[in-house]
């Protein structure tokens, strides 16, 4: 592999992980919601949210979840709102 390939490979990584946003996760009962969603799936007196288990796994922002000692923490997602497998150099 030649260094501009290794150069350009690591520009990619370095941004993609730059759009990455973690958005905080409430418990509400036995309902966990994401506060800030970037796609404002669900509003609440003015403040968007998801949640967690119906809105953001499948959602094409949502990368990945984070856990705190017994419950998610954080949902890790794409801030932008474009979906993870999109290399933002394409365009």
């Amino acid at each position: 592999m030649s260094r501009r390939n290794l150069s350009v490979k690591i520009k990619k990584a370095y941004v993609s992980h730059m759009l990455m946003k973690k958005i905080p996760v409430e418990s509400h009962g036995l309902a966990s919601h994401a506060m800030g969603c970037p796609r404002h799936m669900r509003n609440w007196k003015g403040i968007s949210y998801a949640n967690v288990t119906d809105d953001c796994i499948g959602c094409y922002c949502f990368v990945n979840v984070e856990y705190g000692k017994e419950e998610i923490k954080y949902v890790i997602c794409n801030r932008d709102g474009n979906p993870r497998d999109e290399d933002p150099f394409d365009k």
